[in-house]
């Protein structure tokens, strides 16, 4: 009965949000947005980040609130799956420099046009997917929520990537660790959908050098776009960092309690929107 609940939202955001595009006229790119973040762009039809910020005015305002605890004023952030930069924008007038890495080509015009809106010229934004290799891969233009635009699903056709039949395209693939010079970074923000095994699989240096890492938990997406579970996650995760915080329990836990205390979430399905692992 949930499942069925949940299917009949899904449907009727789709049809909220073609309704709200097709009203505002099919040339209409974005709509821009007054919100806490600064003056955001948003497509007509996302219901996710766009959908908050619409709304409520205001998008991640916790997350960024945790960044800024460890990001000192001279500091440098790497934003991996930047989307509109909801959170690249105001994290950008925090800190020296922002890369912000974007693969939906609609979603990074969309970056470039706030940067340039609210004036933030210390963030460079790239069009690729961080990857564990050279190489384009399959990609998931999502439309309702366009911030879930993922890599393709590696075991299946599920029904909540595919709702709102997003549009299947190749974006090129890179190492982060190749495509980096600098690769020392205070905070680490990553937010890819279910694919940060892929991403973390190709920045061993950069991990390695990198004070914190802010990273989204989703067992749904760890099973059926990346097909892994917590071992696979935590191996390339545990060598670089010895604590991590759980935002959505409250919880500190040390290196020794890694796997346990995420295992025990994947099972249970338990979400959190950024883990933080820190070297302390």
């Amino acid at each position: 009965m949930k499942e069925f609940f949940q299917s009949v939202k899904l449907f009727l955001q789709v049809a909220y949000g073609a309704l709200v595009a097709r009203l505002v006229g099919k040339h209409v790119l974005a709509m821009v947005v007054e919100a806490e973040n600064g003056l955001i762009a948003v497509a007509p039809r996302d219901n996710g980040v766009g959908g908050a910020l619409r709304w409520r005015g205001t998008y991640g305002r916790e997350e960024i609130e945790r960044i800024a605890q460890y990001l000192p004023a001279d500091g440098r952030v790497l934003n991996v799956g930047s989307h509109v930069g909801s959170i690249a924008v105001p994290v950008a007038k925090m800190c020296r420099e922002v890369i912000a890495v974007e693969p939906n080509p609609d979603s990074y015009r969309l970056l470039k046009m706030n940067l340039a809106l609210n004036g933030v010229s210390n963030c460079v934004a790239l069009n690729l997917a961080a990857s564990d290799a050279e190489g384009d891969i399959p990609f998931l233009m999502n439309k309702d929520n366009s911030g879930g635009s993922k890599r393709a699903p590696a075991s299946s056709r599920k029904y909540f990537h595919y709702y709102d039949a997003p549009k299947e395209i190749r974006v090129p693939g890179r190492r982060l660790d190749e495509c980096l010079d600098d690769k020392k970074f205070d905070v680490i923000i990553m937010d890819i959908e279910g694919s940060e095994i892929f991403a973390l699989r190709g920045m061993p240096e950069i991990l390695a050098v990198s004070g914190t890492l802010v990273v989204e938990f989703i067992p749904y997406a760890l099973r059926h776009v990346a097909n892994i579970g917590v071992p696979e996650f935590l191996d390339v995760i545990e060598p670089h960092f010895s604590t991590l915080t759980i935002p959505s329990k409250r919880k500190r836990v040390t290196r020794p309690m890694f796997r346990a205390v995420l295992t025990e979430m994947f099972n249970k399905n338990e979400n959190d929107a950024g883990l933080i692992f820190r070297k302390e």
